[in-house]
């Protein structure tokens, strides 16, 4: 009888237990509960107007890039009421903060609309810029920049020079938008809110790229284009079917005086004319006399850019026009390659000038043809053979601003990528302009910084014709930081798809590869061993220039050829030091003038790769070998930690 009385008080015991806890998850889910019938409304009321603010903010975007300004202040208006309800409302429940899961949601929400009221506020500031802009329009919105007159183009520029403090706190807006929303976790987010992010986080990079193009363009335009004081420009067409190393061959120049975005005076020639008119004697790079015409008495203009920095070919084009005869004080110097042309054309569509059409697909051949054929058939001239390029200019100008403005936000693309592919180029000789187009990479300007690893190939066209057109080159660069010493090699495979024609013949590049400084050359491979195309006892020149080694040689690829051109080196020991750090870093800047070279890396560490960054990357199984494989429409970075 002793031993089932402790039975009976332990099943007494745990009815009582079973009893309290009963209670305390009563109480708890009363609670929960409570809390949810008091989170419930205001939840609900932010959710309905963060997403009413959502749409109004997507709308009002649409409604900007068509220019539908009144329409889209009210949407902004409406959008930013919505998301300040929605903060509120947030604010109501901020106190569920504590509750896990419950709290991320909240901290979400939060950022989300705090995201959103930036990206509303940003897009305020471009609509009471482009309202000023546009004023000029208001009379007839059929009216091009074209048809204004010069008040009313003073009045534009003007407004737009005045702007760019405001469109820059609209981009850092739009920035802060995307700090915002980069914030909020992805784990456990409920999808209603995960959908709202994703429509957001959709739009920001197409608003964040465009307003930066608005803001660089209200910085740089209106002193390029003439305003306030008139502007003078050596202009130079390079052509890169006959490429050299900062684009291709100076063909034509120009004298540009433009003033309040209107051409003023334009007037072009053949180079050769401007050489031919001087009796100048300077000594050219040996290159170019050994390897293009050992008669050649001086280096000219047709010639001056050797080097494959812009900025430093641009002083030489202008000091050897002013040695030549030319009488033009210029602002600085425009470039642009055919390619460059066939991006505006195929902006325009095709244009009509002297019975020639050009369109994008037969404007190089076309002009090739009537420039070093035709003039020849007609009786023409040979120094009047390239003067169809002044009005072929004047006319695509014209057209560009003939354009609708619904159109200027498309065009300003098209010349922002031309920039940025180095087929249109500028060098100003005002400090500060020059420095925003150094700091956007519009300038085609070698990097001379020693903030890590770097390669740029450079070829120079040595009397190939305009072969550089069915010229194609891949770029291989590997390199093994496991060594003491860093070791790199870089192999450039060539193809060569031109026949034997009147313009295309086997291809001759004398051919440079830049290296951080102090780099040291092991070994060239690939390359024409004859001495007769040297001017020492190496078939290579090792030199120092633009703060890079440089390693240059000789190549010939024939007709409807292949050939593989190495070079190996070692890197210098600060890339080692850098590496102490766990990091590395790679700049691979393209040639002016090129395409699309093909861009393969190969980079083994010592150590686990532990994140990294690049276009086409990836890690092998080791974690160890980290490639790329690219191109180089434009210059690529790449990054990695260990």
């Amino acid at each position: 009888m002793n031993r089932i009385k402790p039975i009976k008080n332990n099943q007494k015991r745990a009815k009582k237990y079973l009893k309290i806890t009963t209670a305390v998850l009563a109480i708890v889910i009363l609670i929960f509960v409570v809390i949810g019938v008091i989170a419930y409304q205001p939840a609900k009321s932010a959710y309905q107007k963060a997403f009413s603010g959502k749409d109004k903010i997507l709308r009002a975007q649409e409604l900007v890039i068509t220019q539908d300004l009144d329409n889209a202040g009210k949407e902004l208006a409406g959008a930013n009421q919505d998301f300040k309800t929605a903060r509120d409302e947030i604010a109501k429940v901020s106190w569920l903060k504590m509750i896990p899961f419950v709290g991320s949601q909240i901290k979400a929400a939060e950022n989300m609309v705090l995201a959103a009221e930036e990206m509303t506020s940003a897009l305020t500031e471009v609509v009471d810029v482009v309202e000023i802009i546009i004023v000029p329009f208001k009379a007839d919105e059929n009216r091009s920049f074209h048809d204004f007159t010069v008040a009313e183009k003073e009045q534009v520029l003007q407004a737009l020079y005045e702007s760019t403090p405001q469109l820059q706190r609209a981009v850092s807006k739009i920035e802060l938008a995307k700090t915002k929303i980069d914030s909020i976790s992805d784990f456990m987010l409920l999808p209603q809110l995960r959908e709202a992010i994703d429509l957001i986080t959709g739009k920001l990079p197409d608003l964040q790229n465009g307003l930066k193009i608005f803001a660089d363009a209200s910085q740089i335009l209106p002193p390029l284009s003439g305003y306030p004081n008139e502007r003078t420009y050596l202009f130079l067409f390079k052509n890169n079917t006959e490429l050299r190393p900062d684009g291709g061959f100076n063909g034509s120049y120009g004298e540009l005086k433009m003033k309040d975005a209107e051409i003023t005076s334009f007037h072009t020639d053949d180079t050769y004319n401007l050489d031919e008119s001087t009796d100048i004697k300077v000594t050219p790079p040996w290159q170019i006399k050994t390897l293009i015409n050992p008669y050649l008495t001086t280096w000219a203009l047709r010639d001056a850019n050797w080097s494959p920095d812009f900025g430093e070919s641009s002083k030489k084009a202008e000091w050897f026009y002013e040695q030549e005869g030319g009488t033009s004080k210029f602002s600085g110097t425009i470039a642009l390659t055919p390619t460059a042309i066939e991006n505006f054309l195929e902006f325009t569509g095709p244009l009509s000038i002297n019975g020639y059409t050009f369109d994008k697909e037969n404007f190089t051949e076309q002009l090739e043809f009537i420039v070093e054929r035709e003039y020849k058939l007609t009786g023409t001239d040979r120094e009047q053979r390239k003067d169809i390029i002044a009005p072929l200019a004047e006319k695509i100008i014209d057209t560009l601003f003939s354009l609708p403005k619904e159109k200027w936000i498309d065009f300003a693309e098209v010349v922002v990528k031309t920039l940025r592919e180095k087929q249109l180029m500028v060098y100003l000789h005002n400090e500060e302009e020059q420095e925003f187009i150094t700091k956007n990479n519009w300038g085609g300007i070698v990097d001379q910084s020693e903030k890590g690893d770097y390669l740029m190939v450079v070829d120079a066209n040595m009397a190939s014709l305009k072969t550089n057109a069915l010229v194609e080159r891949t770029i291989n660069y590997d390199l093994d930081l496991t060594q003491s010493k860093p070791k790199a090699t870089v192999m450039i495979n060539y193809r060569n798809d031109a026949a034997l024609t009147w313009k295309t013949t086997r291809y001759r590049t004398w051919t440079r590869l830049y290296a951080p400084v102090n780099s040291v050359l092991g070994e060239v491979s690939g390359n024409e061993t004859d001495l007769q195309y040297y001017n020492s006892d190496n078939p290579y020149e090792v030199t120092e220039e633009l703060n890079k080694a440089s390693f240059g040689t000789f190549l010939i690829v024939n007709t409807e050829s292949t050939a593989d051109l190495s070079y190996s080196y070692e890197l210098p020991s600060w890339i080692k030091e850098n590496m102490e750090k766990g990091e590395y870093q790679l700049l691979v800047q393209k040639q002016p003038g090129t395409i699309e070279p093909g861009l393969n890396i190969k980079i083994t560490f010592p150590k686990v790769v532990k994140s990294w960054s690049g276009e086409g990357g990836g890690l092998d199984d080791s974690q160890k070998i980290l490639t790329f494989n690219t191109n180089l429409r434009t210059d690529k970075s790449f990054s990695a930690s260990f």
